[in-house]
This record gives C-alpha cells, sequence and structure tokens, in this order.
C-alpha cells in the first residue's frame, strides 16, 4: 500500500503545485453548486497523497525534523479538504438527493464513516506532534502511518468512484 502512495507521489511530483486558491476545493460555497468543486477536491487528494510519499520518505530515511514540517503540512492540508467536503459537498448533496432516497441514504453512511476517519486521523497527528523528540513514537510511526495511509487511499478511491458522481447540478 505504501509503494502505492510513494508511486503515486512520484508520478505526480513533476507536476507544477497549483497555489491558486481560486481553483482549490478550500473555496466555501456555503453548500451551493460549484463546477470545480470536484476537481479541487480530487487536487487535494493528490497534493494530500504528494504529502504523505514525502512523509514515508522522510521516516524512512530517519528526518524526523523534517517529517514534523510534513505533518504539520498534511495536518492543515487535510483539515481544510474536511472543511470543505462538510460545508460545500454534504450539505448540497443533503439537498440535491433528498428525491433519492437511496443515494441519499449511500451519502449519509459515507459522511459518517469519514467521520470516524477524521477522528482516527486527528488522533494520529496529535499523538505525533512530538516525534521529533520522542524515540518512541518514532518506533511506532511507520505501523501506524502504513495503516492510516491504507484508510485514506481506500477513502479516497471510494469519494472518487462512488460520492463525487452523485455531485451534478440540480434540474432547474
Amino acid at each position: 500500500m505504501l509503494n502505492r502512495i510513494i508511486s503515486l507521489f512520484k508520478s505526480n511530483k513533476s507536476q507544477p503545485k497549483n497555489t491558486n486558491s481560486t481553483n482549490n476545493a478550500t473555496n466555501i460555497h456555503g453548500g451551493k453548486y460549484s463546477p470545480t468543486l470536484i476537481s479541487g477536491l480530487i487536487h487535494d487528494h493528490k497534493e494530500l497523497l504528494n504529502i504523505a510519499g514525502t512523509i514515508q520518505a522522510l521516516y524512512d530515511a530517519k528526518k524526523w525534523s523534517d517529517l514534523s514540517k510534513q505533518l504539520s503540512i498534511f495536518r492543515e492540508k487535510i483539515y481544510a479538504h474536511l472543511i470543505t467536503e462538510n460545508i460545500n459537498l454534504y450539505i448540497y448533496l443533503q439537498r440535491s438527493l433528498k428525491d433519492n432516497p437511496e443515494s441519499l441514504a449511500m451519502m449519509q453512511d459515507l459522511r459518517k464513516e469519514m467521520t470516524g476517519i477524521s477522528k482516527a486521523v486527528t488522533a494520529f497527528l496529535t499523538k505525533y506532534t512530538d516525534l521529533e523528540n520522542n524515540t518512541d513514537h518514532q518506533q511506532q510511526f511507520g505501523t501506524e502511518f502504513k495503516g492510516v495511509c491504507e484508510v485514506l487511499l481506500k477513502r479516497i478511491e471510494c469519494e472518487e468512484k462512488t460520492l463525487y458522481p452523485m455531485y451534478a447540478p440540480i434540474p432547474a
């Protein structure tokens, strides 16, 4: 699984970084339809995978200071992504799927699942804030990071294949 993330990191590394905030998913639409939301969320996924690849490389090299900095960047990016999904994606889908009970129930289940994942990722990131100076945490990090990456990769695949296709303009 980590090899898959690292290969995604390497394949995306040559792509220029998008720093134009109008193309990022972190713009708040307040639950209104935005034609750029999904592409922005997918861009976020690629950034998160790139950062995960960097974290893995730094872990392998035992560069704890740099790894701690990348964990901080990862925290910032994933929190922004989760807020965007909650405010822009889920609120909109709640409204747009109201006449489709099966899709609405699926979306609600995916949202509940994401709440659990986000709690686990938050606990992981909180636990490893002192990674640079804590040898016990340095020994535990690799195994836990692998688990977090596996869960996030499965979630990203699910969102992009199942959840994001539900996002469409409400017919007039």
